[in-house]
């Protein structure tokens, strides 16, 4: 019965091995073989299966309860539309308004722009409960963004400007937020917007280098929301 819950195991090759009881919840399981593997009461709820050959893997449906498998053909079909919506919120952003049109991509599939998003000035999209697992946002201006109930497990927010980015409910594991930017957005009032981490699964450990102005508990990271860190 060995706990391999929330780890992140990509590549990893299970072939010939006996699993008995074994706990995959949440792990990150791009690319796992588990060619001829004995499985038997294990669970893969919730966890990433991307690049995966389910066929390989003897296991009842209910096991891979809110697990993430392949991009479908629907959400690769439209990365056109996806991309274009990028493109316009760039545009009203550097027009001040006068162009362009603000994005909204709560509830997509955002892997299929995988690296569209490094360095782009993006602030306030909305991406709430998308699907943005192992996306890059690297160097990326995403400030005042809302990624609310997103999953963003094993995403890149290395040097991306964060400053009053809600992740309210977020799944992070896995994130990286090296000399990312997490203090607090100043507001034309005069007021300013606090980086919101409220019931986010995530650890301290992967906020280490990144730029804070208060503790994470000031956020809302609490201990009792964190997801256990890398095993």
């Amino acid at each position: 019965r060995v706990d391999f819950s929330n780890c992140s195991m990509k590549g990893v090759s299970f072939g010939n091995a006996k699993l008995d009881g074994a706990d995959f919840t949440g792990a990150l399981l791009q690319g796992a073989n588990f060619r001829n593997a004995k499985l038997a009461n294990v669970t893969f709820r919730d966890a990433v299966l991307t690049g995966v050959n389910l066929k390989e893997v003897d296991a009842p449906a209910e096991a891979f309860a809110g697990s993430i498998a392949d991009i479908s053909p629907q959400a690769a079909g439209k990365f056109d539309e996806l991309k274009a919506q990028l493109d316009a919120h760039q545009l009203w952003l550097s027009s001040g308004g006068d162009r362009g049109a603000p994005a909204n991509f709560d509830g997509e599939d955002l892997r299929p722009l995988q690296k569209l998003f490094v360095g782009r000035s993006l602030g306030g999209i909305s991406a709430r409960k998308a699907i943005c697992i192992g996306v890059d946002f690297t160097g990326a201006r995403l400030h005042a963004a809302k990624f609310d109930g997103a999953d963003l497990r094993d995403a890149d927010f290395s040097n991306a400007d964060l400053r009053g980015v809600s992740f309210r409910r977020a799944k992070l594991a896995h994130a990286k937020f090296e000399r990312a930017n997490l203090t607090s957005l100043p507001l034309a009032s005069g007021a300013s917007l606090s980086v919101d981490l409220t019931d986010a699964a995530a650890t301290a450990d992967q906020f280490h280098r990144a730029l804070l102005e208060s503790s994470l508990a000031a956020l809302g990271l609490s201990a009792a929301g964190q997801a256990p860190g890398p095993r």
